[in-house]
């Protein structure tokens, strides 16, 4: 893989709080069997600088990447194999911030670029593709995925179908687990 790295010991991380593994384990395999229900081969979280990076959520939820300023990423998130992000200033900032992704790589603000060549390593062709924000929401009616990201996803895989795959990142994350019900309570 293009940005695959070592996962690093704790004490090499910047000391912040994380979810666990277990957690991110918990979040992968319920999305993933929502997207084998649906027959989708991957969804992308397309990078989004909007309304304070609000529009990054799911990216965060699926990575522990992403948050704070000029920090939009990209997720490529596979029914199997490696989680990918695509960041900007990637090496600088993320494998240090997380442990739950090893496949990061540099975007140079250019998300979409990531996202076709991963979704090429991937082997996509006439595949189903999940796209967050590509549909419609409460704040955000005209959905939020970029445009020249969607033409780049459009343009390289001219057989594939796109769908908004929202609603299922809704989904995963409506259930809280004990591990994140005690981080909220520890945070108030």
């Amino acid at each position: 893989m293009a940005g695959q790295r070592a996962p690093l010991d704790e004490e090499q991380m910047i000391p912040h709080p994380r979810f666990s593994l277990a957690e991110r384990d918990r979040r992968w395999a319920a999305l993933r069997a929502l997207m084998a229900e649906r027959g989708l081969t991957a969804i992308v979280t397309p990078a989004h600088t909007g309304h304070s990076l609000d529009f990054q959520a799911n990216s965060r939820y699926l990575s522990h990447c992403g948050g704070g300023e000029g920090a939009e990423i990209t997720v490529i998130f596979p029914l199997d194999g490696e989680v990918t992000v695509g960041a900007t200033s990637a090496a600088e900032r993320w494998p240090r911030a997380q442990n739950w992704v090893t496949d990061i790589r540099e975007a140079r603000r250019d998300y979409g670029k990531v996202a076709v060549e991963r979704l090429h390593e991937l082997g996509v062709t006439d595949d189903r593709v999940g796209i967050t924000g590509l549909g419609t929401g409460t704040r955000s009616p005209e959905g939020t995925v970029l445009y020249h990201t969607m033409l780049a996803l459009q343009q390289a895989f001219p057989a594939a179908t796109f769908e908004d795959a929202t609603d299922l990142l809704d989904e995963v994350r409506l259930t809280k687990s004990e591990e994140e019900i005690e981080f909220l309570r520890r945070r108030r």
